[in-house]
């Protein structure tokens, strides 16, 4: 029997796990889980490409329509319903095909539209073949927020010039990038390795690095409150898709004006992010992303992040733009022979832009130095369990006697660490290639006075994740004595019910659009599983106050646990208030003493990641009745949430 391997996270080892599934497990259900969901409720979207789509076969009635990205056949029925003679709709991912096939036989399109289990691009068209006659119209929904990130240039060309009758018509015929400069602190947060607050040295690969290696995705409007536009905006780029001879590669400089007025409002001199979106033309009608426009999650804003800062005391300002057949790059040009090497160094590929944020807060790590500075009386050996972390540096700041280890495994990391570490405090750090598990009395030949963590572990999918921090400190018992310490102390999983306004369409079930039934792409959707989100990206309504459900004694670890014994703990919270919901969202928060306690509260935190569970749609919480099940099983660090 075929079996299918996924990959998920495990708590104790706090290492990805691959779990064998049988051959009956339904990928169709991780796609359902994805943001394809919001893209069918996308009402804006629909009705334009509908209406695309009929200005498209009136021009040219009873034509042959090729539709590139099926999906679930929605535009493919679409087309047929306009009065195409025939549809062929090519879908790759063989659960969204399976999906299409089902929507096609409940909509009784199987006669006009046939479904191609392919990618377009290696198809041919000829008798015998999948595609026998050379299509009228083309229809494509193939857009990343970026435009070009799916292939749409490659996929276009190559079914005008195999595929396709000359003159065909495109929906859409039209695409337009449009760049603006602007400033944001929260944005230059998600990027700065050149001043983080607990080191005086960069990474040393740094003067290499072109930023991250692709843009930020965002809504712009919400995870920037202090956004401040300071240029014009212009068109950098307009793809004609009718064209066969469009080029996969391009290049052109493009001049923006600085507004001098907002610079000076702002109080700033340079900036390092450049704002990008787009629209798409479906004949008559316009779709754009710009972030006042209709919300949608699918396409968002992005912000390319330059490797040389913008200096704004010019008019204006020359910005280089290129790109392939998937990305694109920005920089500001000072000399027409600027070039950049677009790499990616290696405090980028290690440290997310979340993680970024984090590194540079400098508030957190004033938390952090103030609780090492309560514990440090008495403390000769400390030890930090971590993932690329900057606490070694930190303990040892913060405590001026005491000699730091940090437990960092994996050798890129490590060597990351190694290479920010501050002069002044270098010989008296040292990083281990061990964790909590394999980390030996050769390595460390001292008993441990305090065990540190932040905890933060690029394996955690979810908060709770993050409690792989207890169990590694639970494995260094064996260093520890008696009056060993642990920072953080506690920890809590706090839990509210809100209410989105727009987030939850990812998740609500489909049934009609446009007057099709989709009720089989419901169908593949399973329970609703916790995921994570920044939520202060989205607008939100707190229905109920936090509430602490959970409660781990992170010290208690070392006094009591034996390796990991399989208990669990069930815990009943009332809701304080009643309303409608739509989700839940929870997330931890760290006692480092018993004064200082750090949260991830999305309103207090603006680079926490919060877990979400998304609830049916019709849900209510009445305070004093509705509570909260919470439940802990530490043989396997499992979490399970629920509202009852």
């Amino acid at each position: 029997m075929a079996q299918n391997l996924v990959q998920v996270c495990n708590p104790v080892t706090g290492k990805y796990e691959w779990v064998v599934k049988g051959s009956d497990y339904g990928f169709d259900m991780e796609l359902v889980s994805s943001d394809y969901g919001d893209m069918l409720h996308d009402h804006e979207r629909n009705i334009k490409y509908e209406q695309g789509i009929k200005e498209a076969l009136q021009a040219k009635p009873g034509s042959v329509v090729l539709d590139i990205g099926t999906g679930t056949g929605l535009l493919a029925m679409m087309a047929a319903r306009a009065g195409a003679r025939k549809v062929y709709a090519c879908e790759s991912f063989d659960s969204m095909a399976n999906i299409c096939e089902k929507v096609l036989a409940r909509n009784n399109m199987t006669d006009k539209v046939k479904l191609i289990r392919e990618h377009s691009t290696s198809l041919e068209v000829g008798e015998g073949q999948l595609i026998e006659e050379r299509a009228d119209v083309i229809v494509m929904e193939i857009f990343d927020s970026e435009i070009i990130g799916e292939n749409v240039l490659g996929s276009i060309t190559h079914a005008l010039r195999e595929l396709a009758n000359p003159g065909a018509l495109v929906v859409p015929n039209k695409a337009r990038l449009y760049i603006q400069l602007c400033y944001s602190a929260v944005l230059l947060r998600q990027f700065n390795v050149f001043k983080l607050p607990w080191t005086n040295k960069p990474p040393e690969d740094e003067e290499e690095c072109s930023g991250p290696a692709s843009p930020l995705s965002c809504h712009i409007d919400k995870l920037c409150p202090d956004l401040t536009l300071v240029s014009d905006t212009v068109c950098a780029v307009e793809f004609d898709f009718t064209d066969p001879g469009l080029e996969l590669d391009g290049e052109k400089v493009v001049q923006l004006t600085v507004n001098a007025e907002a610079v000076e409002a702002a109080a700033i001199k340079e900036t390092s992010t450049l704002l990008v979106w787009f629209d798409i033309q479906l004949g008559s009608q316009v779709l754009s992303t710009y972030p006042e426009e209709n919300w949608r999650h699918h396409w968002q804003q992005c912000v390319f992040f330059f490797p040389v800062p913008a200096q704004l005391n010019e008019n204006t300002l020359d910005i280089k733009c290129v790109h392939d057949d998937h990305a694109f790059n920005f920089w500001v040009q000072v000399d027409e022979d600027d070039d950049f090497d677009m790499g990616c160094s290696s405090a980028h590929a290690i440290w997310n832009r979340r993680r970024l944020a984090q590194l540079n807060d400098r508030t957190l790590w004033q938390q952090y130095t103030a609780a090492l500075a309560e514990v440090r009386d008495g403390v000769e050996t400390c030890v930090s369990i971590g993932d690329a972390s900057p606490l070694p540096i930190v303990a040892a700041q913060s405590m001026p006697v005491a000699t730091v280890y940090g437990l960092e495994p994996d050798a890129y990391p490590r060597h990351l660490i190694e290479e920010v570490i501050p002069d002044e405090v270098e010989d008296r750090i040292f990083l281990l290639p061990a964790s909590a598990t394999t980390v030996t009395d050769t390595m460390i030949d001292t008993k441990v006075d305090l065990i540190i963590g932040e905890p933060s572990f690029s394996s955690s999918l979810v908060p709770w994740h993050n409690l792989h921090f207890w169990y590694a400190a639970s494995a260094m018992k064996p260093f520890c004595v008696d009056a060993t310490r642990i920072l953080p102390n506690r920890a809590w999983l706090v839990v509210m019910a809100v209410r989105f306004a727009h987030l939850h369409t990812l998740r609500l079930p489909v049934q009609n659009v446009c007057d099709f039934d989709l009720q089989d792409y419901d169908g593949s959707a399973g329970d609703f599983t916790w995921e994570a989100h920044n939520v202060r990206e989205f607008e939100y309504t707190a229905v109920t106050k936090p509430i602490q459900v959970l409660e781990f004694p992170l010290e208690d670890s070392l006094k009591d646990l034996e390796g990991v014994v399989p208990i669990s703990e069930d815990l009943l919270a009332s809701a304080d208030a009643s309303g409608e919901v739509n989700a839940l969202v929870a997330w931890m928060d760290y006692g480092l003493t018993d004064s200082i306690t750090v949260t991830s509260h999305p309103e207090q935190c603006e680079h926490g990641f919060q877990g979400v569970l998304m609830l049916p749609p019709t849900t209510v919480v009445e305070a004093g009745t509705s509570r909260f099940q919470a439940n802990f099983a530490q043989a396997n660090g499992q979490v399970t949430l629920a509202l009852v």
